[in-house]
């Protein structure tokens, strides 16, 4: 079982999971950061459930409560996929990409920001711009195989901790 600690998002690092408990439905999130010249901004991954069909970047607030599960998620991925993109295509909204700074989620930005997408770095959670360029690998088709660095806590076992957390 993870241990779940309660702490504001601003206390938690950059990349590890988080659960999120708003209106009595847990999300399972990767918590990321960007660095801005003044202060630090704070975002959660959607992870699981997911609303759409793909994660998305949700701004929160430092001072928000969430749960840390204290470790980092780990990934598997199958370049290509079904839609057939190589590392000389495009990687698209919601795929997992890789460029000689590493492996990035692309997401949508918020509307309200000025970019079109944030790049989030899965190892370290961090929130970069303009990752496009030399991208080596797209991988369409990738999922959580857990909490750890061997992946060995599942969702599900997150979310009967955070059950039994109370």
């Amino acid at each position: 079982m993870p241990t779940l600690t309660p702490r504001k998002a601003n206390e938690v690092p950059r990349g590890n999971g988080v659960i999120l408990a708003r209106n009595g439905e847990a999300t399972i999130c990767l918590k990321a950061e960007r660095e801005g010249k003044e202060h630090i901004q704070h975002y959660l991954v959607t992870l699981d459930p997911l609303k759409g069909e793909r994660p998305e970047l949700v701004y929160i607030d430092p001072e928000d409560d969430v749960i840390d599960c204290g470790e980092t998620f780990s990934f598997s991925m199958t370049e290509g996929g079904e839609g057939g993109l190589t590392a000389s295509e495009k990687a698209d909204i919601g795929d997992i990409f890789k460029n000689g700074n590493g492996l990035f989620l692309k997401l949508e930005e918020d509307p309200k920001s000025q970019k079109m997408f944030a790049f989030i770095d899965i190892a370290t959670g961090e929130v970069k711009r303009r990752q496009e360029r030399g991208v080596s690998a797209v991988y369409q088709e990738w999922r959580v195989t857990g909490l750890g660095e061997d992946g060995a806590v599942s969702f599900l076992e997150i979310r009967e901790a955070h059950r039994l957390l109370g």
